[in-house]
């Protein structure tokens, strides 16, 4: 099998290249001579940095900034040179295994998540490149844009405010993963006519690897990037199908959370056959135990007889005047408890709470009760308190019970705290890290060792 041009020694540069820039791990690390450049080019810039803050002026800091522009570019030039010809033998390996159909994702099982399995590919350049640019091909060619959860769960919101008796279905794809069927996603991916001969034929090396470690003819290796895709293309046969009902109002899938809202509360049992049956067209099933059917109180009452949760809230509308309170959802509070504790219990039983470790529960709880920029991602991504739940109501209830967790916890070990320390523990506040937006920063370094005690 000729492979495509998109798989060609160009698109796995260009691939790297967006890598490096988006902020993620430099695919040149795959590569021992790359390697070596990147961190020549890493110290060289820390250099840089530390010599620029010893001058005396800011003319001075800019001429010394200057000086190292010549070295950084030849070193930069020395890496895309490198990067080259190490992608061009990979493409060339890639090209002799695809004609001789020797071709591998070297799929394994990988570590256990929140009681899930998981999977990987081998971790080679002769994997990694072919999977980005599969993936890329889907995003392209499928027209697949990343789910805007923040988007979503206004549009909700929006959908069951009002003085209008709405009904709601909240749900989810039982096992989503696990039980796509292989010949319906590949009658999907086929069908389009939007894919290339090689990009099949990965796809489907992928599904044969599957099928050989599992003994399953369906499902999806959780764990590796690719199947986000794949999902994603298969699901939406789902949202078309719906979608068209002119008794819906709103409707939303997050992945495999789906949420309707209805126009009438007569229409909510005709939906759950609906979506039962749809979903069993396609051999999936949705998870009862996370099914909810809210109704309008009745045909001249706008409030919602109950609750119900999306993607980390939780809703209501009982105020007679069409309002709608969002708060986390039971859930999300447990989440943030729980790292409370741990936190804390962590600090009670260092050896040596005052060497140092006393800046590190407060920089825990800073962390968990403000907001920050990630570093080494996309865009440097924010995130916190407020940026992971923006929605929240005014005086949020959910955000007083954090503080009263808090509390409780400064309580529980306060025979061990310092003056001090208790002082400056009593003015972290979960409300106020979401009101005025509270930002802390932390190095890359310090977000390791701050998150991996609820981690471990």
């Amino acid at each position: 099998m000729a492979h495509d041009l998109e798989y060609s020694t160009s698109s796995f540069l260009r691939i790297a290249t967006l890598e490096a820039r988006r902020g993620h791990d430099d695919p040149g690390q795959l590569f021992t001579s790359v390697n070596e450049t990147i961190n020549d080019l890493r110290d060289l810039h820390k250099e840089r940095r530390k010599a620029t803050g010893l001058a005396s002026n800011r003319a001075d800091a800019r001429a010394v900034y200057n000086s190292y522009r010549t070295r950084i570019g030849d070193l930069q030039k020395v890496k895309r040179e490198c990067l080259e010809n190490e992608l061009r033998l990979v493409g060339v390996e890639f090209s002799q295994a695809m004609k001789a159909k020797e071709f591998t994702w070297g799929l394994s099982p990988g570590p256990q998540k929140k009681n899930r399995n998981t999977y990987q590919t081998a971790g080679t350049a002769i994997q990694y490149f072919p999977m980005k640019q599969l993936e890329s091909s889907l995003r392209k060619d499928f027209k697949i844009v990343a789910p805007n959860r923040n988007r979503m769960i206004a549009q909700l919101r929006d959908a069951i405010a009002g003085k209008m008796p709405r009904s709601v279905l909240r749900s989810d794809i039982s096992s989503f993963f696990e039980s796509v069927p292989h010949v319906g996603l590949m009658e999907v991916l086929k069908g389009e006519g939007r894919l290339s001969r090689t990009s099949i034929y990965l796809i489907e090396q992928l599904l044969t690897e599957w099928r050989t470690l599992t003994g399953r003819d369906c499902g999806i290796p959780t764990g590796v990037g690719l199947s986000a895709y794949l999902a994603e293309v298969y699901a939406r046969q789902v949202d078309q199908s719906i979608l068209r009902d002119p008794r819906i109002h709103f409707y939303g899938r997050y992945v495999d959370d789906i949420v309707v809202v209805l126009r009438s509360r007569h229409d909510l049992d005709d939906m759950v056959t609906i979506l039962d049956k749809r979903l069993a067209d396609l051999g999936l099933s949705k998870n009862d135990n996370k099914t909810q059917r809210v109704e309008a109180k009745d045909d001249n009452n706008f409030d919602l007889k109950d609750t119900f949760d999306f993607l980390g809230y939780s809703f209501s509308k009982n105020t007679h005047e069409g309002e709608v309170r969002i708060e986390m959802n039971d859930q999300s509070k447990a989440r943030y408890k729980h790292r409370l504790t741990c936190s804390f219990n962590r600090w009670a039983a260092a050896a040596n709470r005052a060497g140092g470790n006393e800046g590190l529960l407060l920089n825990r709880i800073r962390f968990l009760a403000g907001n920050t920029k990630l570093v080494n991602s996309k865009g440097r991504a924010l995130t916190g308190i407020y940026f992971n739940y923006p929605h929240l109501s005014v005086d949020s209830n959910s955000l007083r019970e954090l503080d009263n967790h808090l509390e409780g916890e400064i309580v529980r070990v306060q025979s061990f705290l310092t003056e001090n320390l208790k002082n400056r523990l009593d003015q972290i506040s979960f409300s106020d890290g979401f009101k005025y937006r509270i930002f802390n920063r932390f190095s890359q370094n310090e977000l390791t060792r701050l998150v991996a005690v609820w981690r471990d």
